[in-house]
């Protein structure tokens, strides 16, 4: 599954959902077999991508692991209109 660069949304231990972020690295396991991915923030992920650093001039301090499970890849959907209800 290639996930690098894809928007995805983080569900927290709080429970809470964090929109804006970026897939840094596919899904790799962690020393136990756990799937973890790698995020940045998105608007560090545009500035890594032209730069080739993030805001504070490092390579690495923005981004985040977390486990797969609580990451969500975030798809848009085409809009479309069922014809039969516009008459």
């Amino acid at each position: 599954m290639h996930l690098v660069g894809e928007r995805v949304i983080l569900l927290t231990r709080s429970g809470a959902w964090r929109h804006d972020l970026r897939a840094a690295s596919n899904p790799q396991a962690d020393q136990r077999g756990r799937l973890q991915i790698r995020l940045v923030p998105e608007q560090e992920w545009y500035l890594l991508a032209a730069t080739g650093r993030f805001s504070d001039g490092s390579l690495d301090s923005k981004i985040e692991t977390h486990r797969a499970d609580r990451v969500w890849v975030e798809v848009l959907q085409p809009v479309t209109r069922d014809v039969s209800t516009l008459m």
